[in-house]
């Protein structure tokens, strides 16, 4: 997923965030016409996104398509499901009104799937240190573009994670990890990547106190 495609997916999907609150209140001023026009151009898009899909060209356009497509859905839906007397109709619509919900939980999964990059996205990796200590991967969607691999050791209690250290790096994505030593003043971790390793020395103890709230990239 390159960069200009991600940063149109998430410009497309706040414009149209923004597009279907105002929508939903305004809906009473627009007839039922005007909803089944934008609804006609929204299914068109949606056809020509499938199509591209299906042709499999070797670029991005098939990806913005799919963007643009499910942006629209996105615009009109709360006009839709306010103004529509169809439940098909409130249903469809209803699918991408739910997608805030998946914004709010993990933006990255979302942007990837509505581009149609589902299947580039990388699985978080997450190493067990000892006890409730892990080793996480950070995956903001600048390291996932430009595939640079850090992490961050986090202590975790419950849906709250203590985090230790951020922005560790092994020189690429690791296979195994060792904690060497993990106290108020020092970590050290080895890292394994390829047959070889590399160990970091880090001074953790002005982080400690950092408590955040769990959530997913």
């Amino acid at each position: 997923m390159n960069a200009l495609l991600l940063i149109t997916t998430i410009m497309l999907y706040i414009v149209a965030l923004v597009g279907t609150f105002v929508l939903t209140v305004l809906s009473k001023k627009f007839s039922n016409k005007s909803l089944n026009i934008f609804i006609s151009i929204h299914l068109a898009l949606v056809v020509i996104a499938i199509a591209f899909a299906l042709i499999q060209i070797k670029n991005d356009i098939g990806n913005y398509f799919m963007s643009i497509a499910f942006s629209s859905g996105l615009i009109i839906a709360g006009w839709a499901i306010r103004k529509s007397e169809k439940p098909i109709i409130r249903i469809y619509f209803g699918i991408y009104f739910a997608s805030i919900l998946l914004f709010l939980y993990s933006p990255s999964l979302l942007f990837y799937s509505i581009s149609g990059n589902f299947a580039n996205r990388r699985t978080e990796q997450q190493f067990r240190l000892e006890k409730n200590y892990y080793l996480i991967e950070q995956q903001s969607m600048l390291q996932l573009l430009s595939n640079v691999t850090a992490y961050k050791v986090s202590q975790k209690f419950g849906i709250y994670n203590r985090t230790i250290a951020r922005d560790i790096r092994f020189d690429g994505r690791i296979d195994s990890v060792q904690l060497v030593t993990l106290n108020d003043d020092t970590l050290i971790l080895k890292g394994y990547l390829n047959g070889n390793s590399k160990e970091i020395h880090l001074k953790p103890g002005m982080n400690k106190n950092q408590i955040v709230r769990k959530s997913k990239p």
